[in-house]
């Protein structure tokens, strides 16, 4: 998947501006993110972005994440050369080499995500 940069402005109901930035801080929704290299910051559908030194699962770093082999596979997983996460957190069984996705993600979870007027996540 592709990443693109940041938004200006938060909208929950576009899935490419949950991150965003005010010109001096990167926010996930309106979490502040700390310590992020705004020029190099690039997010993904879903809830995952990178930058020059750390990788991110909504507001949080992944711990040991490399942010240069870093890629994002579906809404659900990213890998990098060493590690294979899902939202829920790092997979340690998985095979960095041989891990394949087998559908966009969406539904990986066990959850639909429906963006609604409201702004709520329901499903």
């Amino acid at each position: 998947m592709k990443g693109s940069k940041l938004a200006e402005l938060y909208d929950a109901n576009n899935e490419n501006a949950l991150y965003w930035t005010d010109g001096k801080v990167v926010y996930f929704r309106e979490n502040k993110i700390k310590n992020v290299d705004i020029d190099s910051f690039e997010q993904f559908p879903g809830c995952w972005a990178k930058d020059k030194n750390y990788c991110y699962s909504g507001g949080s770093k992944l711990k040991d994440g490399d942010s240069l082999t870093f890629e994002v596979l579906n809404y659900a997983f990213a890998k990098d050369k060493n590690n294979v996460w899902t939202l829920e957190g790092r997979i340690p069984e998985a095979d960095t080499k041989t891990f394949e996705v087998c559908d966009t993600g969406k539904k990986s979870l066990g959850i639909t995500f429906v963006f609604i007027e409201n702004n709520k996540k329901t499903r």
